[in-house]
């Protein structure tokens, strides 16, 4: 590679391509929630905005980053731009082979960098040239590259959030909130009889989903009290039964101007997806879901869940019953050898319920 000329951003518009500025290269927008906490259906409701740019989900923190200190420039490189979630062959018929051959010279400057900040930008800067090569649900507006003020990127990971403001000095953080009975049971995992007789359930799967919400949750709201200037904290129920006004207070925190009413729900309707484990699309926010809970979860499961996740659950604002203090003791004794082995994020059961004491 060392024979061909470099390629900055400059270079790439020159070459005809309509990419978005450095401005709005610079403007990560990270949203953060639970798995089943309303991440995909926020982003898509988001992105609704003529000047928002949505990037579906990249893996970059699970399965990319880990890698920037242990590789060489090529085998970052190929992750960087690992088909699954970066595929430059979708762009085939869509550019001239002039603009190929200096959109791939780029991605491979950026390589030389070793930077998780410029690899980052990546991202939005391919995706906006398509909007159909992430193999996501095509955004019901265009977004023309060049009106995009900021991109947004989701995960439903706390890991690393300090190293990607690092890299990417200028980004914003939105943490999306679901009540954690409807998380949990949006996974789908408990519509079976659960484990357990007589009366006591112990589901080790709603264990390690009870604990994973719990410690998300917690390690977001400590990041977002250390940095409050860059935080936003949403509520999956707020943003289903208010639609216009917490899409307003997001876009309002974003720097985005605002959209009439009538624009945003007429927007809205024509947002559309379909649920993880599931063959039904849906459209629009449906306020179905809020309940749902209700119906597949016995009350042991729900009284077990309020157990764990009822403390940092109340600090958001929601009504569910659980002890001041866990009895981590008395939880870990009566789930026994279901969970002695149990791992969340590499880490026992047990080391995650001490950090947990020491979060609170």
């Amino acid at each position: 590679m060392n024979q061909h000329p470099s390629i900055d951003l400059v270079g790439l518009r020159e070459t005809g391509l309509e990419v978005p500025s450095d401005e709005a290269l610079d403007r990560l927008v990270y949203v953060v929630g639970s798995a089943r906490g309303g991440t995909t259906i926020f982003l898509r409701s988001l992105r609704i905005h003529p000047r928002v740019l949505g990037v579906p989900v990249t893996h970059f923190v699970d399965d990319v980053l880990p890698h920037l200190k242990s590789t060489n420039y090529r085998a970052w490189h190929a992750l960087v731009m690992h088909p699954s979630f970066c595929n430059l062959e979708t762009l085939r018929g869509e550019l001239t082979d002039e603009q190929t051959y200096w959109l791939n010279l780029y991605t491979w400057e950026v390589a030389r960098k070793k930077d998780a900040g410029s690899a980052l930008k990546l991202y939005p800067l391919i995706y906006s040239l398509t909007q159909r090569n992430f193999g996501d649900p095509i955004a019901p507006h265009y977004i023309k590259p060049s009106d995009a003020a900021c991109w947004i990127h989701r995960d439903t990971t706390w890991r690393d959030m300090d190293v990607i403001l690092k890299a990417m000095p200028h980004a914003q953080f939105i943490f999306i909130y679901r009540d954690p009975r409807a998380s949990i049971s949006s996974m789908g995992l408990y519509e079976s009889v659960p484990m357990g007789s007589r009366g006591q359930i112990i589901d080790v799967e709603l264990v390690r989903a009870a604990i994973y919400w719990r410690l998300l949750s917690q390690k977001t709201l400590l990041f977002a009290r250390k940095y409050s200037d860059r935080c936003l904290t949403v509520r999956y129920e707020d943003l289903v039964m208010d639609p216009v006004g917490e899409l307003g207070r997001v876009y309002a925190f974003l720097g985005c101007e605002p959209m009439s009413s009538d624009t945003t729900m007429a927007r809205l309707s024509e947002v559309t997806g379909r649920p993880t484990n599931s063959k039904y699309l849906y459209s629009g926010l449906s306020r179905e879901p809020l309940d749902r809970w209700m119906k597949v979860l016995s009350s042991d499961q729900i009284a077990l869940i309020g157990e764990i996740t009822g403390v940092t659950a109340r600090r958001i604002g929601y009504d569910i019953e659980g002890p001041v203090m866990p009895r981590i003791g008395k939880l870990l004794g009566r789930c026994g050898d279901l969970v002695s082995g149990l791992k969340i994020g590499g880490r026992l059961v047990q080391e995650t319920f001490n950090e947990l004491r020491l979060l609170d």
